[in-house]
């Protein structure tokens, strides 16, 4: 999905949007002409165009943790979402959001800046997003069970994630397996890779169903793998 804006919209998010490290910006926007106006990272080609896919947003409460500029929220609400709530740390990011919101007029999705690893939990969600936000620094940072646990505790019914199965630890994670191994121990390291899924799996096995998906024959290989939890069913009650 594709955001664009006008030339309104790109005046009011220019002087934010130049506050905010290029690098974090994870997707485009485009101008009424479909140019890039902002062109973030570029991650365009990580874009998941049909979260549908794998689960229902009709009528459905959805938190987006760590929303960056809310495409995956305002995806969620155009699918029928009945309230959708993104969640970054950084204001700036959430000032933008909120420009944007009210430019596509999705009145059903508001904006707060929070840290999400940290906060007192209120409402919880039928569907937890985390979408392109495991990586590297989370990896890395050793971040990885408090990352999971924050979006179990969001979560009412269901998360969809995504993340690649493993990462190469020295070319991707840019780090040693004697560094990994002192947190995530050596369960999870095996031919220079860490295991991502694997980890991920044993995290919420007994909690509920986990389900896998490839991704799309035309996705680019660079994507990362969608992940669904469903909690408290089991495979038999599928």
């Amino acid at each position: 999905m594709k955001i664009k804006i006008n030339r309104s919209a790109q005046e009011q998010l220019q002087p934010i949007l130049n506050r905010i490290e290029n690098r974090n910006i994870w997707y485009p926007l485009y101008n009424l002409e479909d140019q890039p106006v902002f062109k973030g990272r570029d991650r365009e080609k990580e874009f998941y165009a049909d979260l549908d896919r794998y689960l229902d947003f009709n009528g459905k409460t959805v938190v987006d943790l760590g929303c960056n500029l809310g495409h995956y929220s305002f995806m969620a609400a155009r699918l029928g979402a009945a309230r959708v709530v993104g969640l970054d740390i950084d204001e700036n990011l959430i000032q933008a959001a909120k420009i944007l919101r009210d430019h596509l007029g999705l009145n059903q999705v508001e904006f707060k800046r929070t840290d999400f690893l940290r906060a007192d939990v209120g409402d919880r969600y039928d569907v937890v997003l985390l979408i392109d936000y495991i990586g590297r620094n989370v990896i890395t940072k050793f971040k990885m069970k408090q990352v999971l646990l924050a979006a179990e505790n969001y979560c009412r019914h269901e998360i969809l994630l995504t993340f690649h199965p493993d990462y190469t630890i020295q070319h991707k994670l840019r780090t040693t397996p004697d560094r990994l191994i002192s947190f995530y121990t050596d369960q999870y390291i095996r031919n220079g890779k860490f295991q991502t899924l694997e980890y991920v799996s044993d995290y919420f096995k007994g909690k509920g169903h986990l389900a896998a998906h490839s991704p799309a024959q035309e996705w680019h290989a660079d994507n990362k793998m969608p992940v669904h939890f469903i909690r408290g069913v089991s495979d038999q009650d599928l």
